[in-house]
């Protein structure tokens, strides 16, 4: 896998310079990739981990720890809760969206079972080894990227899943998954025709996520 630009994306994909791209289904249909070119399939590997997506937010440390205390915290708060989990609930919210559109142009959907995700697992761990190993042939540095390693798993034993974000009610396809996310959007946000986090309106019960009780959110 070699990494290029969005932008290279449109070109290398049209001319076949790449066979394909790692990413979920709305980054592929927001840039209209399967226009240009014709894709005859995705590939459902099991999540965003197994194909090595990320989301980030990049900001120069010294002027991260010069901002008031409570302004770094909802910083920090924001970037974790909805720049991440946010956008991974969302993907897997809009998930049929996309299906629909994939059966519209006749593009196979294939899904790994369970051992061929097993398989991968198996393998991922072992490039982490051989990454360990050339680390410490090339810079004798292998103590430390096994330390990193060690890190990721560590935290990764720890990981308890965040509760779950509502996902705006009209993007569902029906009228029973409607019914149900409007509740639920309701239930964390006040009403369905809530604005927030569009930035120019909040109300009440929305102004002060800034702690987490347990798995829950307590406004």
């Amino acid at each position: 896998m070699v990494p290029i630009s969005n932008v290279d994306g449109y070109e290398a994909l049209q001319k076949g310079m790449a066979d394909g791209g790692s990413w979920a289904y709305n980054g592929v249909f927001l840039f209209n990739w399967p226009e240009t070119f014709k894709p005859g399939y995705f590939m459902d590997m099991g999540g965003v981990v197994r194909s090595a997506a990320t989301e980030n937010a990049v900001m120069n440390r010294e002027k991260h720890d010069s901002l008031p205390k409570d302004l770094r915290e909802t910083f920090d708060f924001l970037t974790w809760r909805w720049d991440a989990v946010y956008f991974a609930q969302f993907i897997d919210a809009t998930v049929p969206v996309y299906e629909k559109e994939c059966a519209k142009r006749g593009i196979q959907i294939i899904r790994w079972s369970d051992e061929e995700k097993t398989k991968f697992d198996v393998l991922q761990a072992k490039q982490n080894d051989e990454w360990i190993a050339e680390m410490e042939k090339l810079y004798k540095r292998g103590a430390d990227a096994a330390a990193v390693i060690k890190l990721y798993a560590d935290a990764h034993a720890k990981y308890v899943a965040p509760a779950p974000v509502p996902i705006e009610p009209q993007l569902a396809l029906d009228d029973t998954a409607r019914v149900k996310w409007a509740a639920d959007w309701d239930a964390v946000w006040g009403k369905p025709t809530s604005t927030w986090g569009i930035g120019y309106k909040a109300y009440s019960n929305q102004t002060g996520l800034h702690t987490l009780e347990g798995n829950t959110f307590k406004p």
